[in-house]
């Protein structure tokens, strides 16, 4: 139900608000959440790393149990048929060799996920070395100011 429009009287004139235009959560009666096209699949990397894009499903959740109707479909590219025809190319390539190896299908398969997956972890585990370096050093320093202060 929209909100009552502003009586406009002379010298006043009503403005919308800035969060009126943003689109409503409230879908019509045909159209489930489930119908909805998965943000996943139109997010930006950023949105990706920092997952900005499921935060509608949090926040539904948030309000409500979420059921299966609740969770949004598969991206195209994420669904059984995609991956299996991404995986039958590698297979029939493997199956050429003398010894096929169904891991140097799946793994070709998922490479550019895996190479991510691994780059990320490799960033963690460096920022987990580092941080007991970085303390010490931040309070080091926190020292000394507060030894220059003293004098």
């Amino acid at each position: 139900m929209a909100p009552p429009s502003p009586v406009q009287h002379e010298g006043y004139h009503g403005l919308q608000s800035p969060t009126s235009s943003l689109p409503s959560n409230d879908l019509p009666k045909n159209i489930t959440w489930r119908d909805l096209p998965n943000p996943m699949g139109t997010a930006n990397w950023f949105s990706t790393f920092v997952m900005f894009w499921i935060e509608p499903m949090m926040r539904r959740g948030a309000k409500q149990t979420l059921m299966e109707e609740d969770v949004w479909k598969l991206c195209p590219e994420h669904t059984s048929a995609v991956l299996h025809g991404r995986f039958d190319v590698f297979w029939q390539h493997e199956k050429l060799q003398p010894h096929p190896s169904f891991a140097k299908a799946m793994m070709r398969t998922m490479r550019s996920q895996w190479y991510f997956n691994v780059a990320l972890y490799a960033l963690y585990a460096a920022l987990m070395l580092l941080q007991p370096n970085i303390i010490k050093s931040l309070l080091q320093f926190l020292q000394a100011k507060s030894n220059d202060d003293q004098v």
